[in-house]
């Protein structure tokens, strides 16, 4: 692994931050973080990150770090020096397999066994059958140019808007 010091170490997800210019790599036990300076820094338990490689890992448009595994999720703000618990937001585990989205409003898709987690600013907001999503697990959320919101679970829906959705099986 060319990012990592020990080559022996276990490593998930490597991702750009766009607000912050930083890359974060999931860890077997938290995060490193490639500051554009070049300097790195890592973080983990004692920086209030649950214990385990994180299975999502995403900067939102206004710099936050978002990081969870199964029922955990935890946030840390610019400038902050502790990630802060917010699974309290997490209305179902998240898809061990799933990818997140970064929305071009900044805000997050967190992919869920149960929908997805749609984060904006302080706000949550959950997407499932109550929506119109014909499928429990999600895998990844994305939104193209125009503004249409597909979700891929065991199929794959697109948004239409007005409460109408077309599912692609």
């Amino acid at each position: 692994n060319l990012l990592s010091p020990n080559p022996k170490e276990e490593t998930g997800a490597l991702v750009s931050g766009r607000t912050s210019g930083a890359m974060y790599l999931a860890l077997a036990q938290g995060v490193r973080i490639y500051l554009p300076d070049g300097s790195t820094r890592t973080w983990g338990a004692a920086d209030g990150l649950p214990q385990g490689m994180p299975t999502i890992l995403i900067e939102d448009g206004a710099g936050r770090l978002w990081v969870g595994s199964g029922r955990s999720l935890v946030m840390k703000a610019p400038g902050e020096s502790k990630f802060k618990d917010q699974s309290r937001l997490l209305t179902a585990s998240l898809s061990p397999n799933g990818t997140p989205f970064l929305d071009q409003d900044g805000s997050v898709w967190l992919p869920t066994q149960d929908g997805a987690l749609h984060l904006t600013g302080d706000r949550s907001e959950q997407l499932d059958a109550r929506g119109g999503l014909p499928f429990k697990w999600v895998r990844t959320v994305l939104r193209v140019r125009e503004g249409t919101l597909w979700v891929l679970g065991s199929t794959l829906a697109r948004f239409l808007g007005g409460g109408r959705v077309r599912n692609y099986s």
